[in-house]
């Protein structure tokens, strides 16, 4: 049975629920934003691609819906921003054109959590599956968080874990998958329904002053880097205080090595990576979620490091890159 395009925007369009900041959604040229003075709007894209981000007999419908989104509001959690709503790009193939629906169903979760829903979009046709999600956000005026603010002397702090899903990615390169060990589910969890620390950021930024921020999207390695690169200061990263799960050093251990390689190069984990003075720590005990101390910043060229066995090694290289090798 053949589906017109009209009544797959139809069918999306149900998904969208009345904001007080969206004057004017879905079903017209442009969606309409309510501007509030003293506010900022904080606007990030996120894109997800069959066979470059997923694949579709790894991942449902549904949980590509999840990640798509997780990663584009995990953009807005890094520069402490609000979200108000979203738009999506799908690039949908004729084969999945009646089940255009479930990717939202994905998303929904995410979108009562944090309280948006989707304003538009665009369809077209692809030979495969591709998302791209613009997220739109608020942030009080001159109260956003850059890269660029890590000073020498300032603490490197990291939310929740990292290393779960370049766990699972190991995981199927060995084979171990299909296995239902608790320890295997709980990689993929991440790997499939990562979670951005919107609230977390917005938590800390009551009682600390968080000098700078990123998300980590492609690797606590080569984002720290990034981080160092916006800052122009040098930051060493400590591998016995990496917040790795237990299941990440399971398969560590199936795949000879080190649990501080695989968080380090681990990406679409979607915490936050942040910078504050040594003087707010003690305010890190008193959260009621993890926020683990994992380096911290000097003075120095440019540049994110790691001290193994004495040695000192740059994280530039240690993550994804879309056009390396």
């Amino acid at each position: 049975m053949t589906i017109r395009e009209d009544e797959i925007i139809a069918s999306l369009a149900t998904f969208f629920r009345e904001h007080p900041r969206v004057s004017l959604g879905p079903g017209d040229d442009a969606a309409l934003i309510v501007e509030i003075p003293g506010r900022e709007i904080a606007i990030s894209i996120d894109s997800s691609y069959e066979d470059v981000h997923f694949t579709l007999d790894t991942l449902t419908l549904r949980e590509i819906g999840h990640r798509a989104l997780a990663g584009a509001l995990s953009d807005l959690a890094a520069v402490g921003a609000e979200p108000l709503t979203f738009l999506v790009d799908i690039q949908l193939p004729r084969r999945l054109a009646s089940r255009a629906p479930e990717i939202y169903e994905g998303m929904e979760e995410l979108m009562n959590a944090f309280c948006v829903s989707p304003c538009g979009g665009n369809l077209s046709r692809g030979d495969k599956l591709g998302l791209s999600v613009v997220v739109v956000g608020e942030v009080t005026r001159g109260k956003a968080i850059s890269r660029g603010g890590v000073q020498p002397g300032d603490l490197l702090v990291i939310t929740g874990d990292i290393g779960r899903v370049r766990g699972w990615l190991l995981a199927e390169e060995l084979g171990l998958s299909r296995s239902y060990e608790p320890w295997l589910r709980r990689l993929r969890e991440k790997f499939a329904r990562p979670w951005p620390a919107l609230r977390q950021i917005q938590r800390l930024a009551m009682d600390v002053n968080l000098h700078a921020a990123i998300d980590i999207s492609d690797g606590l390695g080569v984002d720290s880097w990034r981080l160092a690169l916006a800052s122009e200061v040098e930051l060493v990263i400590d591998p016995e205080q990496l917040p790795i799960d237990d299941s990440v050093r399971m398969i560590a251990e199936r795949a000879k090595r080190p649990p501080w390689e695989i968080a380090l190069e681990s990406g679409e984990e979607y915490e936050v990576l942040f910078a504050i003075s040594p003087e707010d720590e003690p305010k890190l005990s008193r959260l009621n979620f993890p926020a683990t101390v994992v380096g911290r910043a000097r003075e120095g060229r440019a540049d994110s490091r790691i001290i193994v066995n004495g040695t000192e090694k740059s994280l530039s290289s240690l993550g994804y890159d879309h056009f390396a090798g």
